[in-house]
């Protein structure tokens, strides 16, 4: 008995799961094909400029709690504001409290 309610409930889930894709397979003939935007594309030189500012002398190593790491840190978060993304930090930043001496 055991055996064939397994058999009839492996046959009820083959025929949802063919069923379900057919219904897919039917709604998506039905949509128009989505436009894909172009992919924006790589400018190697704005890449070397990030670099090259996050690893100057200016920047005095970037550590933790020191002036250099809070520049870095500032860049970060104007360079995140400019690509149009939403800050979701501590107090709308982009920037989250840390209590790294604790």
């Amino acid at each position: 008995m055991k055996k064939h309610a397994v058999i009839c409930l492996c046959a009820l889930f083959g025929f949802v799961c063919v069923f379900a894709s057919e219904n897919r397979a039917a709604a998506q003939a039905k949509k128009p094909p989505a436009v894909e935007a172009p992919m924006p594309q790589i400018d190697k030189e704005k890449i070397r400029a990030h670099v090259k500012y996050l690893s100057s002398d200016e920047l005095e190593g970037r550590g933790t709690g020191q002036r250099g790491g809070d520049m870095a840190a500032d860049y970060i978060g104007k360079q995140f504001a400019s690509y149009g993304l939403k800050p979701a930090g501590d107090n709308g930043t982009f920037f989250q409290e840390v209590r790294w001496w604790a």
